[in-house]
């Protein structure tokens, strides 16, 4: 299904998404992309994709903690814009091979769990892990989703009597996140009440073993 669909945008100079999560070994896909390739985990029946150093240093720029996360370990998801594809022939072996390949023109990366669920950071990991070891009911709400500038971080959908409880990790202390973790502090017990929502002091020392509880789930 990729070669057709390849092969459909080169014959009719159609620009391409393609989305997969990033190679695995991260130590050689990210030297690969400073090359200027850029290596998925599944690329079966992907054009090869060229990264300029200009698109390189973008995606560098915009997503550096999903670049961070990739290169210890964790799953993410790239979804790249590429401008059409084209076929080049190179001889393999004694016989001339189409090789198609396609110029990145955009890249933009996405943290995933094991279970496909977004985080934004470590924390978040963390807190996603203990609600799924759990079996709660949760969303993961998502930037691009949302419909105010002020979200919480994942929303609890089973407490008892609540409809929807609101959770936030805190992660840092920096004079900017402080005021923002304030005013979002005052949002959440104006709507929801001091009691109403859940949150996480990720700075503290060994915070890891003092999370809070979760609201209780309901029976």
């Amino acid at each position: 299904t990729n070669q057709q669909r390849v092969r459909f945008a080169s014959e009719n100079k159609k620009r391409m998404v393609a989305i997969a999560l990033l190679k695995a070994d991260a130590t050689a896909g990210f030297s690969e992309m400073q090359a200027g390739r850029l290596s998925l985990s599944s690329p079966i029946g992907f054009p090869k994709l060229k990264v300029s150093p200009n698109v390189f240093r973008s995606c560098e720029r915009s997503f550096q903690s999903e670049l961070n996360a990739w290169r210890a370990g964790h799953k993410v998801v790239a979804v790249v814009e590429t401008e059409p594809p084209t076929i080049r022939f190179e001889r393999i072996n004694g016989r001339t091979v189409p090789i198609p390949e396609a110029e990145v023109i955009g890249i933009a990366l996405m943290r995933v769990t094991p279970r496909f669920i977004p985080v934004d950071s470590g924390y978040e990991e963390i807190i996603e892990a203990r609600l799924c070891e759990q079996a709660r009911s949760f969303v993961k709400p998502l930037r691009f989703d949302a419909e105010e500038d002020t979200f919480p971080d994942f929303v609890l959908t089973d407490v008892d009597g609540r409809e929807s409880v609101p959770m936030e990790v805190f992660g840092m202390n920096t004079e900017e996140y402080t005021a923002r973790r304030d005013a979002k502090t005052e949002l959440y017990n104006r709507e929801y009440g001091p009691d109403g929502w859940w949150s996480w002091d990720a700075t503290l020392r060994d915070a890891e073993h003092s999370i809070p509880p979760f609201p209780a789930q309901s029976a």
